[in-house]
């Protein structure tokens, strides 16, 4: 509601001030002249009776008349003649607006009396004005009458305010219920209940977030455990193999063989273990990134080296930009990461893979190239997906436990990057990881990329 304030002080004062003027305006000018009718009514009849009492004297009893008068009545009576100052003016006035020899003005309470000769005026003067008393309880009453018309406005203003903080309230009971979810509340307008319904839609959209993230995580979390309990049943089995052999062979030969192939089955599990409890620390965020600005040229040397040692039928070619553009990361999963890639491509590689680093305004890609068989474009996405095996004749003999690219992609997601699978210039698979850019390198990699177009 907007403006709600202004709203509720109008409904509160507006009424008031409402009343205020009707008793001012209107009954007040209404009593006042009522009473104005009045006073000139008494001042008629009064005035009425001294013309007649002192036309009935003498001309030289009217001073004693209008001091006699005086001291037994409130009101002021003065005797004009025509050689007085003001005879002339209150002479005027009473020929222009009188009838038959008197005039009385209610608004100013004043009486005048022309007498018998003509040259004498009597000026009667009303001093005690006699306002009725129930004017202060009219004025009470109008004040109450302004305070209910306040507080219907008021009620009639709170009253959408009310309807809709109620639907705020039933939607927040239902939300704290475990209810069906009320779904998002209608925002109109602007102010303070506008403000709570975006509130509430947003806390709503969060909790509906943390819902799908957390119903997607228990999903990824139980087929993880499946796939966990079928990857374990391969070295268990071997284990248990060799252990019913170990009580009926009788050569030593046999014998170490055996135990060997169990210390194998052994450190087969505890890799499977350590790769699939890493995997979870990564993809669910239990890993606290250590990021700092990692040179990923030199990293790419390292790597490429450690990888030449195990695959050195595989050669590794990098090529990259004229410029190293740096990339805010946590080097040790950066370095698993690349590690990881690059290990799988000369896995199945025949003879090379290129390495490519480039860089645009925004991000920093580094893409691996093989020359192998390839992936088929429906499969592409799956490679990602912990323990899947495009190729059933590829078993874990060939190394790896299966979870390589997973971690890959889960390390990506920490660091708000992606990972993505294509087809290679050479017919086999290609696999881009992008990582962003710091605002300010990405700003520096932007000039520096315009620097190299110009000519």
């Amino acid at each position: 509601m907007k403006y709600w304030w202004l709203r509720i002080f109008l409904a509160t004062v507006g009424p008031m001030l409402v009343a205020w003027q009707l008793y001012e305006w209107v009954w007040l000018p209404y009593t006042y002249d009522l009473e104005v009718d009045k006073v000139e009514a008494e001042l008629t009849v009064r005035s009425g009776a001294l013309q007649q009492q002192f036309n009935g004297l003498g001309t030289g009893q009217w001073q004693q008349a209008v001091a006699a008068y005086n001291q037994t009545s409130d009101d002021l009576l003065e005797l004009v003649q025509d050689d007085d100052q003001q005879w002339a003016e209150l002479y005027a006035t009473l020929v222009s607006k009188g009838e038959s020899g008197l005039y009385v003005d209610g608004d100013t309470s004043i009486a005048l009396i022309q007498l018998a000769d003509n040259h004498s005026l009597l000026r009667n003067e009303v001093f005690y004005f006699d306002i009725d008393s129930s004017m202060d309880m009219i004025l009470w009453l109008f004040v109450l009458g302004g305070m209910l018309a306040s507080a219907a406005c008021l009620a009639a203003v709170l009253r959408p305010m009310r309807e809709r903080l109620a639907v705020v309230s039933r939607a927040t009971d239902a939300l704290l219920g475990n209810e069906t979810a009320p779904g998002l509340l209608e925002v109109r307008g602007s102010g303070s209940v506008a403000e709570v319904e975006r509130a509430f839609n947003g806390l709503q959209q969060r909790i509906d977030d943390a819902t799908q993230r957390w119903q997607q995580t228990l999903s990824s979390q139980r087929d993880l455990l499946h796939a966990v309990a079928h990857e374990f049943r391969s070295p268990i089995a071997r284990l248990r193999f060799a252990q019913d052999m170990l009580a009926d062979v009788e050569s030593e030969s046999e014998r170490a063989n055996l135990v060997e192939k169990v210390d194998t089955a052994i450190v087969e599990l505890d890799d499977l273990v350590r790769e699939v409890l890493g995997y979870s620390r990564i993809r669910d965020g239990g890993y606290r990134l250590q990021r700092s600005l990692v040179d990923v040229e030199p990293l790419l040397e390292q790597v490429a080296d450690k990888i030449r040692q195990v695959y050195s039928n595989i050669e590794l070619v990098i090529h990259a930009d004229d410029t190293s553009v740096p990339i805010l990361a946590d080097q040790r999963l950066t370095e698993r990461a690349i590690i990881n890639v690059i290990r799988n491509a000369a896995r199945y590689a025949v003879r090379r893979v290129d390495i490519e680093l480039t860089a645009d305004s925004q991000h920093l890609e580094i893409v691996v190239n093989d020359d192998g068989p390839g992936i088929a474009p429906g499969k592409r996405d799956r490679v990602f997906e912990p323990f899947t095996r495009l190729d059933a004749s590829r078993s874990r003999d060939s190394g790896g436990s299966g979870l390589g690219l997973a971690i890959v992609r889960a390390i990506m997601q920490q660091h708000q990057g992606a990972i993505r699978c294509e087809e290679s210039r050479s017919g086999g698979a290609r696999f881009v990881l992008s990582f962003p850019l710091p605002v300010s390198t990405a700003s520096q990699s932007h000039k520096t990329l315009q620097n190299r177009k110009t000519p």
